[in-house]
């Protein structure tokens, strides 16, 4: 019997879709298959055009690949005349040594802005003058997302309008034109919801936002600059990280629920500004603390509680504020927590990252650094905190005498919640003793020991479990607990296992600054290494496809809980499950191995390593997940069509022949 070839009998839409879930370059070489695939390719529509790829790492032949290189991604867009692209992300070298040609990027550009794509992402490694973006780019009709990162100078002409645009993100791009392009540029995006502006570099420059449709807004500045407006009357969420700026001219946020700061002065000044050799620091807060004087909750680093101090001389009535958390910095001190929290008459949540915090005599009465005078009414007393939540509790002789002073002094205190390291694990200990004292198969006290502790660990905080796993060695004497002979203890085994690898994917590596300091993206040689050749190319291969999910993401608070994980150490927890599931690469489960590779790597399937990275999808779960679970939204969608499609056609059939037999008879 000849083997049929059922997918190439699928529709054209089909096809294009399957073909959209992986690589463009894979996509390109199916057209050799047959001459029914010789020009399917072009119903792709997200493009994935990443020269970095291609870059050799020798400078031999480097010029050619790259001229080649240049000349297939002309062709694949010529080839696309006609056909609908919806999404394009393109990352390449610009300026290095037989690097691509900056005509020739924003010609694609122009290209794929013809075919009316509706998401685009440039991030551009540049080495010399930056070139403009084309000014087609801020007349689509078409756009929803834009993200331009880097290498590129934007220039706006009279006639701007992005009608359609949501998401903006600008990353370190340069502006001519005046000092407020980005003010500009965002007046002309009338449904604009999300703006990210980053900045890495040294310039010098003024910004107004301005819009009443954005609800997230996104500032990053990693180093000095002059000054920003803000006016969006229906923000929700705002985050503001990096250096302080010099002025906030104008700051009107009336309708935000939730604001982050963690803003910081270089160090040399600040040293200057506590010893008062410097006087008074070069910024000035009070609008932009006037700004969100609605903000229902409020998260400040110890570096901007300092500032605050050292900027605000009067602090605004925040009616609406009912969540307070503050940073833990054993240098920065509390000076303007009092006059904080007298001045938030509604707060019912109060959480300290720590406590502690640089002794001063300026704390007032929140803290016991000194005796305070009895006469002077405590802001604490008058204050209406229900919840109080201390994280990283150590349990030293000042943090005792703290919370003696909380309990002492909020009268209205309902719930203190008090996270502590050495419960936690000492939790974790008591439950592997337990275990590992059950000899037999019977139900005894030891074993509901064992369930108790794991039930206790499963309710400790997120933030506490993930502190530890990234700070100890627990979790490497779990493994005794899949071949114990008590199946009670096997089965509890495997949730206490599963919760390790859980609060482990979530937990992230130690990040070097604060709280908010992005993590570095650990290369392959931190990888943990097996002595297997093939299953450290399995692990490889996995870092590499879970690396990918930073450059993905464009949600800020995602963002910041993919950079929170290490690609590296997921690889490994993945391989492993795998391993001990399916045995070695080239065993009976090899296309298991290979289908879950795919899946991951697939340029078109973010969403499966996300989960994984996350932690939402462990190791043990992603092997036993069948091809079609691991696809993407759309395949699964579009697999669920077919399958319909073929079930109504096989119910008509039978109808058929049953009508055609009720006439025979």
């Amino acid at each position: 019997m000849n083997a049929k070839d059922v997918i190439s009998r699928l529709p054209d839409e089909v096809l294009g879709r399957i073909l959209s879930l992986i690589s463009t370059k894979e996509a390109v070489s199916t057209s050799v298959l047959s001459k029914r695939w010789k020009n399917m390719f072009v119903l792709v529509s997200n493009l994935d055009i990443d020269d970095r790829q291609s870059v050799p790492k020798t400078k031999q032949n480097r010029i050619e690949i790259h001229r080649n290189y240049m000349a297939f991604v002309d062709k694949l867009l010529d080839t696309q005349r006609g056909s609908s692209i919806k999404k394009l992300t393109l990352k390449s070298h610009v300026g290095v040594r037989g690097g691509t040609d900056s005509s020739r990027i924003q010609s694609w550009i122009c290209n794929v802005l013809d075919h009316g794509v509706m998401d685009l992402d440039v991030f551009i490694t540049l080495k010399g003058k930056s070139p403009p973006v084309p000014a087609m780019i801020f007349k689509s009709k078409t756009l929803v997302k834009l993200r331009v990162g880097r290498g590129f100078t934007i220039k706006l002409s009279q006639d701007v309008s992005l009608p359609l645009l949501r998401t903006l993100c600008l990353d370190s791009v340069n502006f001519v034109g005046g000092h407020n392009v980005v003010g500009t540029l965002i007046s002309r995006c009338p449904v604009l919801e999300e703006l990210v502006v980053e900045e890495r570099r040294c310039v010098d420059w003024t910004c107004s936002v301005s819009s009443p449709s954005l609800k997230r807004l996104h500032i990053r500045f990693d180093r000095k600059f002059t000054s920003i407006s803000l006016d969006a009357p229906n923000l929700i969420y705002y985050k503001h990280s990096g250096y302080v700026l010099g002025k906030y001219p104008n700051v009107k946020l009336d309708s935000l629920i939730e604001a982050r700061l963690n803003l910081r002065m270089d160090e040399t000044r600040m040293v200057g500004v506590r010893n008062g050799s410097l006087g008074s620091i070069p910024a000035d807060m009070r609008n932009l603390i006037n700004g969100i004087r609605n903000v229902r909750i409020l998260h400040l680093s110890s570096h901007t509680l300092e500032l605050l101090y050292f900027s605000c001389k009067e602090m605004p009535l925040f009616d609406s504020l009912v969540s307070l958390s503050i940073g833990n910095d054993k240098a920065r001190g509390w000076q303007m927590l009092p006059l904080l929290i007298k001045n938030s008459p509604n707060l019912e949540t109060l959480i300290f990252m720590g406590l502690d915090h640089y002794i001063t005599n300026r704390c007032g009465d929140v803290c016991v650094c000194y005796d305070t005078d009895e006469s002077i009414t405590s802001c604490l007393s008058s204050s209406q905190v229900k919840v109080l939540e201390i994280l990283s509790y150590q349990g030293t002789t000042r943090e005792l005498n703290q919370m003696k002073h909380f309990l002492e002094k909020l009268p209205c205190l309902e719930l203190v919640k008090i996270c502590v390291k050495q419960e936690f694990l000492e939790l974790y200990e008591a439950a592997l003793r337990a275990a590992k004292s059950v000899k037999g198969v019977k139900n005894s006290p030891k074993v509901s020991r064992f369930v108790d502790a794991r039930n206790r660990l499963k309710d400790a905080p997120t933030s506490l479990a993930c502190e530890v796993v990234s700070k100890t060695s627990m979790g490497k004497g779990l493994s005794f607990l899949n071949d114990h002979k008590n199946p009670h203890i096997r089965s509890e085994g495997r949730l206490l296992r599963d919760l390790w690898m859980k609060i482990l994917y979530a937990s992230g590596r130690e990040k070097s600054h604060d709280r908010e300091t992005q993590v570095k993206i650990p290369t392959h040689s931190t990888m943990k290494k097996t002595g297997d050749s093939k299953r450290d190319k399995v692990r490889e291969i996995l870092q590499t496809s879970l690396v990918k999910v930073a450059s993905e993401i464009v949600d800020t608070e995602m963002k910041t809980r993919v950079t929170a994980c290490d690609p590296s150490v997921v690889a490994v927890s993945v391989e492993s499950a795998m391993f001990e599931k399916l045995g070695c690469f080239m065993g009976p489960h090899k296309a298991k191995y290979r289908s879950i590779l795919f899946n991951m790597g697939d340029s078109n399937n973010p969403d499966l390593r996300r989960k994984v990275l996350i932690g939402e999808i462990n190791g043990e779960r992603l092997v036993t997940m069948e091809r079609q679970e691991m696809g993407s939204e759309k395949i699964q969608k579009e697999v669920q069509r077919i399958k319909e499609n073929a079930r109504f056609k096989e119910e008509s059939r039978m109808k058929i022949l049953q009508s055609a037999y009720m006439i025979m008879t």
